[in-house]
C-alpha cells in the first residue's frame, strides 16, 4: 500500500496547529467517512473542540458564542444557523427523541445532507482561525 501527499505538504505549519490536533483529526474522520450523519458528527466535534461548551452553559447561549466569534470571519454563520446546526446533531445522535433521524429514513437523510456543507465550512474556519 503506498502513499502520497496531495497539495503542498509543510510540516512547519504543523507547530502552529499543535493545540488543535484533535479537532483536526476529527475534521479527517469527517473526509474519510462515507455516511453523511457520521461526517456531520465528526465535523460538530470539530466545533465541540475548538469552541468548547461550558459545563452550565445553556446552548442558546452556546449557539450565540460560536456564531459571535464566526460572524467575525463569516456572515452567514448566524445564531439561527449555529442553532440548526447543533439541533441536527442532537437529532441525529440520540436515538430515544421523538424527532430522531436515522439514517434509515430519506427525509432524515437528505435533512442532514442538506447542511453537509454548511457545518464543514464552519469546521474548516474554526480550523484555519482558532482563537487565541
Amino acid at each position: 500500500m503506498g502513499y502520497k501527499i496531495l497539495g503542498k505538504f509543510d510540516p512547519q505549519s504543523y507547530v502552529s496547529k499543535f493545540d488543535i490536533s484533535i479537532a483536526i483529526s476529527h475534521f479527517a474522520n469527517a473526509w474519510r467517512a462515507s455516511n453523511p450523519f457520521q461526517k456531520f458528527e465528526c465535523f460538530y466535534k470539530v466545533i465541540e473542540y475548538i469552541l468548547k461548551k461550558g459545563r452550565y452553559e445553556k446552548a442558546e447561549d452556546y449557539d450565540e458564542r460560536v456564531s459571535l466569534y464566526a460572524v467575525g470571519f463569516d456572515s452567514s454563520f448566524t445564531k439561527d444557523v449555529l442553532m440548526k446546526l447543533r439541533q441536527i446533531r442532537n437529532r441525529s445522535v440520540h436515538p430515544n427523541q421523538a424527532t430522531h433521524l436515522s439514517s434509515g429514513d430519506l427525509d432524515a437523510f437528505y435533512e442532514v445532507l442538506s447542511e453537509l456543507k454548511t457545518i464543514e465550512r464552519l469546521a474548516k474556519l474554526l480550523i484555519d482561525n482558532p482563537p487565541n
